[in-house]
């Protein structure tokens, strides 16, 4: 249970990060009208920040149904 909250707390925070950071970037790439290039990248930092924070839930729904899973079928006992 701990390696699936390893991915779903380590997935969020540096997906929103990467939102905002690509997101600023590509505003002031846009406004330098010219001067600053690097617009590929941050749409690449803001798609791959989307990629984590979906990767993130789907792992977030897969541990909630196993633990629901294991808590209905055992009755929350350590060994089944």
């Amino acid at each position: 249970m701990a390696f699936l909250l390893q991915f779903v707390a380590v997935g969020f925070v540096p997906g929103i990060i990467a939102i905002i950071v690509g997101n600023n970037a590509r505003k002031s790439i846009k406004a330098s009208n010219g001067l600053q290039t690097g617009d590929r990248s941050a749409k690449a930092g803001v798609i791959l920040g989307w990629i984590s924070i979906v990767m993130s839930a789907v792992c977030l729904c897969i541990g909630i149904a196993a633990l629901t899973i294991y808590v209905f079928t055992c009755g929350g006992a350590p060994v089944c």
